[in-house]
């Protein structure tokens, strides 16, 4: 492909160059006559919600993404309860709802599995009038959900959880950076545009869920791994910057809800006897070289994959050496090896996600594997 030239620089166009990978391997860039057709019927069907469903708009729900997202496909709530339980309270757009097995919209999904973003534009895997209008899950409208319902003990444990469908109504679209700001101590508010009653009480109980579910986890051997996030600023098809995205307790709070409703969402497949999609990570091939890059930092490793020992000695080096912390977590991520998308069908063994420390077997199907629902 040949570069673009400018007035007095040379620059390779990023949206060309990202349609042409894009269609090189298969992804559906564009979409056609049929799923035009399907979001203009969508559209009309859309603006009656079923009245079957359960009604929830009258409860405290907030919604914590990047500041400029309009595809919000997650809100969440918390209330502690007498016995000194917390339910936490997870809804997800409900997309099928308006997309129908078969239809034009759920074939093109299908060809693609996920949405893309190499960078300079996105291809969603569903049109933007649905992921980010019908179906997102925007402040002071009325929307479908699929909720799932967690009753929390003190130690960060699901004692028992309810999956159901409801009419849903987002009080508070928030911010990652504000957000964390705010939970630092670093802002007076979590946010400057909208503070309905009780937000500020809200989100401090759900970071506290958050961070027991965080430890829950790490007792059982999840990972506990932090890498550098970088991402492009694109102005009119040209990298004009690199932006880091910082970890903060806003994004650890979704992060810790998501695993927690998704580990939910798996179980509650496997006891109807189905077959399910889950993302796996398999034990470590390249355990050996994890074990010598721990000597290399004066931990001892057992010889076989072990997370829980391994999470130990992360945890150490973060506190050691917290600055070269990131170069250590990208090493043992690429160790780790890459996930992998699996059918999974109820009450059969398979592998699971060694760095969640979730899997599922015959004998312990509480451990199970975490699904990916984003």
């Amino acid at each position: 492909m040949n570069p673009r030239r400018g007035n007095d620089s040379c620059h390779i166009d990023l949206r060309l160059l990202s349609n042409n990978v894009a269609t090189q391997k298969s992804f559906l860039t564009n979409w056609n006559s049929e799923d035009f057709k399907q979001i203009v019927e969508i559209k009309s069907a859309a603006k009656q919600l079923p009245v079957s469903s359960k009604q929830m708009t009258d409860i405290l729900w907030s919604s914590i993404d990047n500041n400029d997202s309009k595809d919000l496909d997650q809100i969440e709530y918390a209330e502690s309860l007498p016995n000194g339980d917390v339910r936490v309270v997870v809804g997800i757009a409900d997309v099928d709802l308006y997309v129908p097995k078969g239809s034009p919209i759920d074939l093109h999904a299908a060809a693609n599995t996920t949405s893309l973003y190499p960078g300079p534009v996105i291809y969603p895997m569903l049109p933007d009038d649905l992921s980010s209008d019908l179906s997102s899950l925007r402040q002071d409208v009325d929307r479908a959900a699929i909720v799932v319902d967690l009753m929390v003990g003190l130690n960060g444990t699901i004692k028992s959880s309810d999956i159901y469908r409801a009419t849903v109504r987002n009080k508070a679209k928030l911010a990652y950076a504000a957000v964390g700001r705010w939970f630092d101590g670093e802002a007076e508010r979590p946010s400057k545009d909208v503070n309905p009653p009780g937000l500020e009480v809200q989100l401090k109980l759900q970071e506290q869920e958050s961070q027991r579910f965080h430890d829950a986890r790490v007792r059982t051997g999840s990972l506990n791994l932090y890498t550098i996030e970088a991402q492009p600023v694109v102005v009119d098809g040209k990298v004009v910057d690199i932006t880091v995205i910082d970890e903060n307790p806003a994004r650890n709070l979704i992060e810790n809800f998501m695993v927690a409703a998704n580990m939910t969402m798996a179980n509650f497949l496997d006891t109807r006897g189905t077959f399910s999609l889950r993302r796996i990570v398999k034990s470590p091939k390249r355990w050996p070289r994890i074990v010598e890059l721990a000597k290399e930092h004066g931990y001892n490793l057992p010889s076989e994959p072990d997370g829980h020992e391994l999470n130990q000695f992360l945890a150490k080096q973060k506190i050691a050496d917290p600055a070269r912390f990131p170069d250590l977590s990208l090493s043992i991520v690429k160790l780790l090896g890459r996930g992998e998308y699996i059918v999974v069908q109820s009450g059969k063994a398979h592998e699971g996600h060694f760095g969640l420390a979730s899997r599922i077997t015959l004998t312990r199907r509480r451990q199970i594997v975490v699904m990916q629902i984003w």
